[in-house]
């Protein structure tokens, strides 16, 4: 838990992004990534909360600043993927302040930064004692204002992540978990 108060000025704060662990009722579970946008509450995507029995909300991962909250799913919209998490922080904790949203207008040219971090399944590591944890990617892009202007959607451009070297690489380029790449492929 970020204690110093301090804020982050610009891109994305590190201490505002949200591991979201989600158990189904059949038993099983699926992880995805949100991002605090305020005291009490966590944006995210739709899909990785649908059907969920229950869910976390994780910030600092791995970190000694920690810390974890039962979530509940507040509001959802399927049509464009989103959903807001409900939390209770952690007693004792500095307040965050609300996370600033704007609008793109749709009257001139403009190329706009945008910053996104999430939990990717191929970013999937092992700890010293065998477990398996995600690793966090940071994937930094721009929306054209004008782009999709019919539709009133943003198109988001994202440069190609780099090859991941922790994962094994065969004749195709691709990572070797499945057939025709799988073990034995040649």
């Amino acid at each position: 838990m970020r204690t110093d108060g301090a804020t982050v000025s610009g891109g994305l704060d590190p201490h505002r992004i949200a591991e979201v662990i989600v158990t189904t009722a059949a038993g099983g579970g699926r992880r995805g990534s949100g991002y605090r946008v305020s005291d009490t509450a966590v944006l995210t995507a739709f899909h990785v909360v649908a059907g969920a029995a229950g869910v976390q909300v994780r910030f600092d991962a791995d970190r000694p600043s920690q810390w974890s909250a039962a979530a509940v799913v507040a509001w959802s919209d399927t049509s464009t993927d989103v959903a807001v998490l409900t939390f209770a922080p952690q007693k004792g904790a500095i307040p965050v302040a609300p996370a600033r949203f704007g609008r793109m207008g749709d009257d001139r040219h403009a190329l706009v930064a945008v910053y996104a971090a999430g939990f990717p399944l191929w970013k999937q590591r092992r700890r010293t004692d065998g477990r398996p944890f995600r690793e966090l990617h940071q994937a930094d892009g721009t929306v054209a204002a004008l782009s999709n202007l019919r539709t009133g959607t943003l198109e988001i451009t994202v440069p190609v992540a780099a090859a991941d070297p922790a994962t094994p690489r065969c004749r195709h380029g691709r990572g070797c978990r499945a057939p025709p790449c799988g073990p034995g492929a040649t």
